[in-house]
């Protein structure tokens, strides 16, 4: 039997919406990365000198209107999985091939790390220390376990203080990304997992900092393989969705695939709850996020619900795009205006390779479906360059 006694709620959640400072204490759209990243026994984490920067993954999300071509923050994340790629020369296993590793740090500067763990844990409780409990007068200080549980705003934070024995120190989480299942693990095999600092004969012991302060980010670290493998089982969740998402029947083939892709993005975005929020005029919707993963994941659902991802047709881009437009091709003008001047260089060099092998200007322009006044003037300059 224990006496549970709430004392701090931590509305550090990410949401889609804000409005006023009211709203902005409930709706912390905020994530956390710090400047600079390294690799270091297999693990993504801070610079010993790096400095933690705020900021808002929600800011700008806006849903895709007429024509345009949208940049989420998340197809970066999508864009970065083919270049993933370990090095296994000399037995490196916990290092990535150039240039993989360099973006990856490049990109954790910009964004930050995926919050691996945050985005598994629906609860957590540390070991027991001996104080005044939070929020109660007494005389003599009593063994007080902290808990930490995930809410649909946040993370709430209470006193766990036993009458008789303190609760187990552990974690309630997902078995693993991409899952539902839930199971208990100690300390040890959970959070201690996150935190390559500890020493190892203190893994179940440790005092563990509180979430979302500055010295948990700066203690937090990512197993490299974890990010690794996130970043792929992302992209192709998403990729088999676009992929099929106009065809009205799947084959036998089609139908497993999209099964697991399906199954996959709604273990990523089911840590994201809905939010209801006054405005000055009503009620707004918006989405509590607890990790940046679930995060991109819920952007992905929406823009997949809402719009079309694309690859752009520029062979020398491939980047992902997000546009309403039926015949959307590229994902900005410079790559429309490159792959413009690329075919019209190509049917060129063509037509002169076909008037080369004696063809006419008229079978030339019925083959490459020309207008042959624009032929006769390429040989006419050809002619006069000559």
């Amino acid at each position: 039997m224990c006496l549970i006694w709430p004392f701090c709620t931590i509305q550090f959640c990410m949401a889609q919406d804000t409005t006023n400072t009211i709203q902005r204490v409930l709706f912390g759209d905020r994530w956390f990365r710090f400047d600079r990243y390294e690799i270091t026994g297999g693990y993504i984490q801070p610079a010993p000198d790096a400095h933690l920067i705020e900021y808002q993954p929600w800011k700008g999300f806006d849903k895709p209107q007429g024509k345009e071509s949208l940049k989420r923050p998340y197809l970066s994340l999508l864009e970065l999985a083919p270049l993933l790629d370990f090095d296994f020369s000399e037995k490196r296993t916990t290092r990535l091939e150039t240039p993989g590793e360099e973006r990856l740090l490049e990109w954790c500067s910009q964004y930050g790390l995926l919050g691996i763990l945050l985005h598994r844990v629906e609860t957590a409780t540390f070991p027991a220390e001996t104080r005044f409990p939070r929020g109660l007068s007494g005389n003599v200080p009593v063994p007080v376990a902290e808990r930490l549980e995930r809410t649909n705003s946040g993370w709430r934070i209470l006193d766990v203080v036993p009458f008789l024995h303190p609760p187990l120190p552990g974690a309630y989480l997902r078995r693993k990304l991409g899952d539902f299942e839930i199971t208990f693990e100690s300390l040890s095999e959970s959070w201690a997992h996150y935190f390559p600092g500890v020493s190892a004969a203190d893994l179940d012991s440790y005092q563990y900092p509180p979430v979302f302060g500055l010295e948990f980010w700066r203690q937090y670290a990512e197993p490299l393989s974890e990010f690794v493998d996130a970043v792929r089982m992302f992209r192709e969740a998403v990729d088999a969705l676009r992929n099929l998402e106009h065809q009205s029947r799947l084959s036998p083939e089609q139908t497993q695939p999209w099964l697991r892709a399906e199954r996959v993005i709604h273990a990523l975005s089911e840590p994201v709850s809905p939010m209801l929020y006054r405005t000055g005029t009503g009620y707004g919707l918006g989405w509590a996020c607890h990790s940046l993963l679930g995060t991109f994941a819920m952007m992905a659902m929406l823009d997949l619900s809402g719009a079309r991802m694309l690859e752009c047709a520029n062979p020398k881009c491939r980047g992902l795009f997000v546009s309403k437009a039926v015949k959307a091709k590229y994902c900005n003008t410079t790559c429309r205006s490159t792959e413009q001047v690329r075919k019209y260089r190509s049917r060129k060099d063509r037509a002169r390779q076909l008037l080369g092998k004696g063809f006419s200007i008229a079978q030339v322009a019925e083959k490459l479906r020309l207008d042959p006044t624009a032929i006769g003037n390429w040989v006419t300059k050809w002619h006069t360059e000559s």
